[in-house]
């Protein structure tokens, strides 16, 4: 398929209140993305058959203005603004965080946030996680999704069963990777999802069993990402911090339709659109035939790996798919 995202996913900081141990996000940085590039982008992503906004990090509620204003804006040009990650800690007092919610509401904001319970978060799973949900489903009627990272030994179960607990919840288990709470009659989805442990991400995914992931299980080509520095990048995945070849292209010097014209006629967008990972994976196993001696059951993982490792750079580098 062409490249054509529908979503736009701006992360306006690199700051956060946390400091987590498996954090992929640069914490050199102290940059903040200028609104005013963030609205020209925003006005342009209604031309370009984006329909969509979100918020990411860092914490984007750290910067609650900006974010407000960004809000504002998307509803105004026609886009829909639904979707925030977010740790739901980052308040210091009820008041704050009911205000901070209200004010999104107004502006527009629809509740889709994605709040962060696992193992490797401060605060997953306790009162304060509790309170927020509690807090976003009397304003919103919804809480969102939970997004659960863990890894081989950081289950993120048990951090979901006790916030299930403070919140007097039952916990449905729908899969191995999904599920939901009903909280009060209101449902909010939980997603688990595999990360690195300490200092070993380029070997996190490798299946224990004898299947890959999925022939197309990444959704990378359906949404830009755009950081603090007004760099745009293929998607929101980990890997996308890492692999110089993810960045599209500079917002700021290019504009958000330049970068995304250019992006379509790149021969990785191109192979990323049309086979996701699994064509990472052939071109590989093409120029090294035993690149891969176990299966892996992560696609983000693998693509992190395939784009970082320098043998595995050198083989896409040959065949013309990375300079």
């Amino acid at each position: 398929m062409p490249y054509q995202p529908t979503f736009v996913s701006f992360a306006p900081t690199y700051m956060c209140n946390l400091s987590c141990a498996h954090c992929c996000v640069p914490k050199t940085s102290d940059q903040q993305l200028p609104l005013d590039l963030a609205l020209t982008c925003i006005r342009e992503a209604a031309g370009l058959r984006i329909t969509a906004v979100g918020f990411t990090g860092g914490e984007p509620m750290l910067v609650f203005e900006w974010v407000a204003e960004a809000v504002r804006e998307a509803v105004r040009v026609g886009l829909e603004a639904d979707d925030l990650s977010t740790n739901g800690v980052w308040w210091s007092h009820r008041d704050e965080l009911e205000m901070r919610l209200r004010v999104l509401k107004v502006a527009g904001f629809a509740g889709g946030f994605h709040l962060s319970v696992d193992a490797f978060h401060a605060g997953a799973g306790g009162e304060r996680q509790a309170e927020f949900i509690r807090a976003a489903i009397e304003i919103f009627g919804t809480a969102g999704s939970l997004s659960c990272a863990e890894s081989p030994n950081h289950s993120a179960m048990p951090v979901i069963v006790e916030l299930a607990r403070h919140l007097d919840a039952e916990v449905t288990e729908e899969s191995a990777e999904t599920g939901h709470l009903d909280v009060g009659g209101v449902t909010v989805r939980y997603f688990r999802f595999p990360v690195a442990e300490v200092g070993q991400r380029a070997h996190v995914g490798v299946s224990t069993g004898a299947e890959w992931f999925g022939d197309f299980d990444c959704f990378g080509h359906d949404s830009v990402y755009v950081d603090p520095e007004g760099k745009a990048r293929f998607c929101l995945g980990f890997a996308t911090y890492a692999a110089p070849a993810l960045c599209l292209g500079d917002v700021a010097q290019e504009g958000l339709a330049a970068v995304m014209s250019s992006a379509a006629a790149d021969p990785l967008v191109e192979l990323l659109c049309a086979e996701g990972p699994r064509g990472l994976r052939r071109v590989i196993e093409e120029g090294d035939p035993d690149a891969f001696l176990e299966p892996w059951s992560s696609p983000c993982s693998f693509c992190y790996h395939c784009l970082t490792d320098k043998r595995r750079v050198s083989v896409l580098r040959e065949a013309g798919l990375v300079g």
